[in-house]
């Protein structure tokens, strides 16, 4: 695939789920702002980030209208992605950046790369729509408390142990 996306410009992939969007969103950082992807995989133990990316946390909302704000306790140079899953049809939910005026409307194969730490945004309400509908938004970002955590110790009897146990009770 060869894709060219301008710096400077909001650029919103779009795919059905699997399609490899978030797959090519990291390999054009990689490409593109070297520093910010090693960044959140240098500072950010491993044991605490989400497999396959440099990410640590996930918020999940159902037809969720959020006020405007800006993320706090983000990852201070890091980025956060928003994707949506749907159920039926509805309207509303826009993701609004203020002061660039513009929203998007995101939709089911749509991802959003933002430092919402740093821009104020939000989102409208979800409105009308077939009886049931659904919009789930996931909110992927990595935690700067995360940066000095410390990795859980391996459990001596965990899935993955050698040793086993004897009893219920756990002892050898």
């Amino acid at each position: 695939v060869h894709l060219k996306i301008p710096l400077g410009t909001f650029t919103c992939v779009t795919g059905v789920s699997g399609s490899g969007k978030s797959t090519l969103i990291d390999g054009v950082l990689r490409r593109t702002m070297p520093e910010v992807h090693a960044y959140h995989n240098r500072v950010l133990p491993a044991a605490f980030r989400i497999p396959g990316t440099a990410l640590t946390s996930v918020a999940v909302n159902c037809n969720y209208r959020s006020a405007c704000h800006r993320d706090r306790g983000d990852l201070k140079k890091g980025w956060s992605t928003m994707t949506v899953v749907e159920k039926g049809k509805y309207s509303g939910g826009l993701y609004v950046l203020p002061e660039y005026r513009v929203a998007f409307d995101v939709r089911e194969g749509d991802l959003i790369l933002v430092q919402s730490h740093v821009h104020w945004h939000g989102n409208t309400p979800i409105v009308g729509g077939e009886d049931g509908a659904k919009r789930l938004s996931f909110v992927v970002f990595a935690k700067e408390a995360l940066r000095n955590a410390t990795p859980p110790p391996a459990e001596p009897w965990g899935p993955h142990s050698k040793r086993k146990r004897n009893d219920a009770s756990g002892k050898k």
